[in-house]
């Protein structure tokens, strides 16, 4: 095989893996991603009076992609006052200090967060960032 069909079938397979890891990004929840404290990367980020707390997590495999978000809120029809946790997977990088916020009284919070993603030789700012509404009233965390 020539040095270029090589190196267009290694690229090949980069891009698969960058459009399944897209794929699989939705909201979960944090059990259901196989998230652990120990997946946890300090600090966190607080929101809306410390009601939401967002953690940057790593789970190391798949090393493309082993980079997520734990999205931790109060679960308000827990009587002793427990959380919900939701998580956000299969990233290449977060930086936790560059996530905007804004609020809309109506539709709730609104995180933008800017990520990484692979490119088959490094990671590289994805295109467009990632934007999650939590609405509190409705318990409530989704990609927009």
């Amino acid at each position: 095989m020539t040095k270029t069909l090589v190196l267009s079938l290694v690229l090949s397979l980069f891009a698969i893996a960058n459009a399944r890891a897209e794929a699989d990004r939705e909201v979960r929840n944090c059990s259901d991603a196989n998230l652990g404290i120990e997946s946890i990367v300090l600090p966190a980020k607080s929101f809306y009076n410390g009601q939401v707390n967002v953690f940057v997590t790593d789970t190391v495999e798949p090393a493309a992609a082993s980079f997520g978000l734990a999205i931790v809120t109060p679960d308000f029809a827990d009587p002793v006052g427990g959380s919900n946790c939701r998580a956000i997977t299969h990233l290449s990088g977060v930086d936790i200090n560059k996530i905007k916020s804004s609020y809309d009284s109506d539709k709730g919070l609104l995180l933008t967060v800017p990520y990484r993603v692979y490119n088959g030789e490094g990671t590289e700012p994805a295109k467009a960032p990632l934007k999650i509404r939590i609405n509190l009233k409705k318990q409530s965390v989704v990609l927009e």
